[in-house]
C-alpha cells in the first residue's frame, strides 16, 4: 500500500513537472515565433529598400545611358553633314574566293576606299587562301592601322588547329564543309607554311571594331533576348578585346612554341566569346523585324509584310553604347539591311562584293562592277533624327525642335532635284561673239 501511496505521489509530481515545462516550452516558443515574424518583416522591408534603391540606379542607369547615345548620334549628324568621315569598305565571308579583294585593293589604290574592315572568313573552302592572305597584308602594307581584320570562326579553326593543337577542332575543320582539308592542300602546293599564316592571323586579327561611325563590325552578332536586350554587355566585349590583346602582346616569333599557358588563356577566350562568331539570324538580327498580316490581296489572300523594330533596334544599340552593327557570316541573297543600322554583308558568291559607306551614304561594290545603293546621305540623317526624337520621348523631354528639322530633312529627300541651268559650252561662246562682231555690237 506505500509503495501504491509513493508512486501516485511521484506521479503527481512529475505532472506537475510536466506542466511547468510545457507552459515555460509555450511561451519561449511564442517568443521565438514573433521575434522571427519581426525579423522577416524587417528583413522583408530592408529588401523591398534594397530593390527600390537598385531600380532607382537602373533608371539612372539607363537614362545615362540614353543622354549618352543621343550626344553621339548628334556628333554623327555633324559629321556626316560636314564629310569629315573616311570612305570605309567593309567585305564579308570569302571563304577562298579571291575576285572581290582584287576590285577591293584596286579602289584603295584609286582612292575611293580610305578604309577596310574584314569581317573574317577569309580563309577554308575556295582554292586562292593563300591569295587572300596576300591580299590582306597588300591591304595592310596599304593602309597600316586602316585596314582591320576581325575573327570569324574559320579563322579560330586556323588558330586552334594549327597552333594550339587542338585535335578536337582539328577533326572538325577536316569535314569537306568547313574547309580545313583543302587550306591544308592548297598551301602544301604553293609550298606555304600554315603556320605562317596562322600567326599572322594571331597577330593582325581582332576580336570586333568599331568604327569612325561608332558601328560594330563583328563577325556573326551579338545574341540579345526577345525584347532586344543583349545577352553579353559591353564590359564584357571590351573586356574579351582585352584579353586578346594582351595575348597578342605576349606572343612571340612566327616558330617559337606558344606557351601552354597562353593556350590556355586562348581556348578560354575562344570558349566564353564563342557565340559572337557563331550566333545565326535567329538570335540576332531576326529580332529586329516581324511579319505583320496586311490586306487582303486580289485573290482574297492575306499579304505579309515585314516590319522593323526601331525601338527594339533603339534598346540593344543604347545598351551597347553603338549607333549600328555590320556582320557576315550568314549567307545572304544580297545585303540585310534592317533600318540602316543593323546589317549583314556575306552575299552569295555569284553576287559578291563590298559595301562602302562614303559620302553619299551606303553603297554595295560588285565584283562584277555593278553598284547597288543600299541608302543615301538624306535617308540615313532622317533615320538618325528618328532616333534620337525617340530616345528623347524616353526621357519625357521636348521633341518639338527636333520633329522641325526631321520634317525639313524629310521634305529635302523627297523634293525633285533642280533642273539644270544651260552652260554654253567653249564653241557656242566663240559662235555668239562672232554673231556680235558681224552684227557690228
Amino acid at each position: 500500500m506505500y509503495i501504491i501511496i509513493c508512486i501516485l505521489r511521484l506521479y503527481r509530481k512529475s505532472w506537475l513537472i510536466f506542466a511547468f515545462i510545457s507552459a515555460i516550452g509555450y511561451v519561449l516558443y511564442n517568443m521565438v515565433f514573433i521575434s522571427m515574424a519581426y525579423a522577416d518583416k524587417n528583413t522583408s522591408a530592408s529588401h523591398l529598400r534594397t530593390l527600390a534603391l537598385l531600380e532607382r540606379e537602373r533608371k539612372v542607369s539607363v537614362e545615362t545611358m540614353i543622354r549618352k547615345k543621343i550626344v553621339q548620334l548628334e556628333e554623327l549628324i555633324t559629321r556626316i553633314e560636314q564629310d569629315a568621315l573616311p570612305n570605309t569598305a567593309m567585305i564579308g565571308d570569302q571563304h577562298g574566293e579571291n575576285d572581290v579583294f582584287g576590285v577591293l585593293i584596286q579602289a584603295v589604290k584609286d582612292g575611293s576606299v580610305d578604309e577596310v574592315i574584314v569581317e573574317g572568313d577569309v580563309f577554308d573552302r575556295g582554292g586562292h587562301s593563300v591569295e587572300n592572305f596576300e591580299a590582306l597584308k597588300e591591304l595592310k602594307e596599304l593602309l597600316g592601322e586602316k585596314a582591320v581584320f576581325c575573327l570569324g570562326n574559320h579563322e579560330i579553326f586556323l588558330i586552334q588547329a594549327i597552333l594550339l593543337n587542338n585535335e578536337y577542332v582539328h577533326m572538325g575543320w577536316m569535314l569537306p564543309n568547313n574547309g580545313g582539308q583543302a587550306f591544308l592542300d592548297e598551301c602544301r602546293q604553293k609550298q606555304r607554311d600554315p603556320r605562317e599564316i596562322a600567326m599572322w592571323v594571331l597577330k593582325n586579327f581582332k576580336l570586333f571594331h568599331i568604327d569612325e561611325r561608332v558601328f560594330m563590325d563583328i563577325h556573326a552578332g551579338i545574341p540579345i533576348d526577345v525584347s532586344g536586350g543583349p545577352l553579353i554587355s559591353r564590359e564584357q566585349l571590351d573586356g574579351w578585346q582585352g584579353g586578346w590583346e594582351a595575348i597578342q602582346q605576349s606572343i612571340g616569333k612566327v616558330y617559337e612554341p606558344i606557351e601552354p599557358s597562353q593556350i590556355e588563356a586562348l581556348e578560354r577566350l575562344f570558349k566564353a566569346a564563342k557565340s559572337i562568331f557563331w550566333v545565326d539570324d535567329s538570335g540576332w538580327a531576326s529580332g529586329f523585324e516581324e511579319w505583320a498580316i496586311g490586306e487582303d490581296d486580289a485573290d482574297g489572300h492575306p499579304e505579309y509584310t515585314n516590319v522593323v523594330l526601331k525601338g527594339t533596334i533603339d534598346k540593344t544599340l543604347t545598351m551597347l553604347g553603338l549607333n549600328g552593327v555590320v556582320s557576315a557570316h550568314v549567307l545572304r541573297a544580297g545585303v540585310r539591311n534592317i533600318d540602316n543600322r543593323i546589317l549583314g554583308i556575306n552575299v552569295l558568291a555569284d553576287e559578291d562584293g563590298f559595301l562602302v559607306f562614303d559620302k553619299a551614304g551606303m553603297v554595295f561594290n560588285g565584283k562584277d562592277g555593278s553598284t547597288e545603293q543600299i541608302a543615301s546621305k538624306e535617308e540615313i540623317l532622317v533615320g538618325i533624327e528618328g532616333e534620337i526624337i525617340r530616345l528623347k520621348r524616353r526621357l519625357g523631354e521636348s521633341t518639338a525642335q527636333d520633329e522641325v528639322r526631321l520634317a525639313m530633312r524629310e521634305a529635302a529627300m523627297h523634293a525633285e532635284p533642280p533642273e539644270a541651268e544651260p552652260v554654253l559650252s567653249l564653241k557656242s561662246t566663240y559662235e555668239l561673239m562672232e554673231e556680235l562682231i558681224v552684227s557690228g555690237i
